[in-house]
């Protein structure tokens, strides 16, 4: 009884507190390019090469956003694009790790206080043990002189979770 007794008095401060908010998110700001960043989201890589512009951040659970910033003279077509990325992915796999491509498809949605269309596709990362279902999207916005793409990827079943965080970065890029 008297473990017991302490061990609950060792619990009361938690249930006394209920869940608590998680912290806002982080201001990123890098050569005039600025966004929030989740607080369990980090920027992995951000880089300018040749006068591309790619943002990379990742979260839980291989989630990631990826911002690029073209010249719209080299800007595919979204379908193209989505269709060439996918590709370039899949074959980029390490051996003993395969990417089976599911459903592809539009979608449309009010994104960055536009209408905005959209490619997603689902897809399976396998190895010996594990099949995960995948969900990525490609969303493109012209700005200028230049295009911004998009691309969010998580697997499928955290989709619902993470789509406020995706939303929070998405909303609040700041470009040059």
């Amino acid at each position: 009884m008297h473990k017991s007794a302490l061990f609950l008095c060792a619990l009361l401060p938690f249930w006394a507190c209920g869940p608590t908010a998680p912290p806002p998110p982080q201001p990123y700001t890098m050569q005039q390019f600025s966004m929030l960043v989740p607080h369990s989201w980090h920027v992995s890589d951000d880089s300018n090469d040749d006068g591309i512009r790619q943002v990379f951040v990742e979260g839980p659970n291989d989630s990631v956003l990826l911002m690029q910033l073209l010249p719209n003279d080299i800007v595919l077509p979204l379908t193209e694009y989505a269709v060439f990325y996918s590709g370039t992915f899949a074959e980029s796999a390490d051996p003993g790790i395969t990417v089976a491509a599911g459903e592809i498809g539009e979608f449309e949605r009010t994104m960055r206080g536009a209408f905005t269309k959209g490619i997603r596709e689902t897809f399976v990362i396998s190895d010996e043990e594990l099949n995960i279902d995948y969900v990525r999207e490609f969303t493109m916005f012209p700005h200028g002189e230049q295009t911004m793409i998009l691309i969010v990827q998580a697997r499928s079943i955290d989709e619902t979770r993470l789509s406020a965080d995706w939303n929070t970065m998405i909303e609040s890029i700041q470009l040059p």
